[in-house]
């Protein structure tokens, strides 16, 4: 994918360590929500992200937004869908909640 920083055909073990660096910036900063892509950087998936940070903290609400399949989201965790920013007040006020 042209842009791609990790390149154009990485390695699986450079995507997963592009994985294991995410997820840690992203319990590092301690959010409440996350706004996760699947589609964060060629072969880089939101879904193996909130997977791996799924494995150490629970308490983070996930919401997915793409412009493909929310499925491989939904079955990391993601509690509701924005398609590219469509639905998106929706998604949130279901994230909120789950705060409560």
């Amino acid at each position: 994918k042209e842009g791609s920083k990790l390149g154009w055909d990485p390695s699986q073990e450079k995507i997963d360590a592009a994985v294991t660096d995410l997820a840690k910036v992203i319990v590092d900063n301690q959010p409440d929500i996350v706004l996760m892509d699947q589609g964060i950087d060629g072969k880089l998936e939101g879904h193996k992200v909130v997977n791996k940070i799924r494995e150490s903290v629970r308490s983070i609400v996930f919401v997915a937004n793409t412009g493909g399949t929310e499925d491989e989201l939904f079955g990391a965790g993601c509690v509701a869908g924005a398609r590219k920013g469509e639905r998106m007040v929706e998604a949130m006020r279901v994230a909120f909640n789950c705060l409560s």
